[in-house]
C-alpha cells in the first residue's frame, strides 16, 4: 500500500525556498559563465576575472572548461 506524505504549508514553504535558492543560483552560475566567457574572449587574464567575478582562479578554469566542453 502506498503512504500518503502529508506535507503541511510550513514545509511547502521550505521546499519552495530551496528550489527558489537552487534556481538563483543556477541563473548566478549561468551569468559567470557568460561574463567569463566574454572576458577571456576580450583576452583577460585568469586572476582579473576571477577578481571580478569573486571567484577563485581554479572556480574560474573550471568554469571555462565546463562550458568549452558543452557542459555549461
Amino acid at each position: 500500500m502506498l503512504e500518503v506524505l502529508e506535507l503541511n504549508e510550513d514545509m511547502i514553504n521550505v521546499i519552495r525556498a530551496e528550489g527558489k535558492f537552487e534556481g538563483e543560483k543556477n541563473g548566478i552560475s549561468l551569468t559567470n559563465a557568460s561574463i567569463i566567457m566574454r572576458m577571456i574572449q576580450d583576452q583577460m587574464n585568469l586572476s582579473t576575472i576571477a577578481k571580478y567575478v569573486g571567484l577563485s582562479v581554479p572556480e574560474v578554469e573550471q568554469i571555462i572548461h565546463s562550458v568549452e566542453s558543452g557542459q555549461s
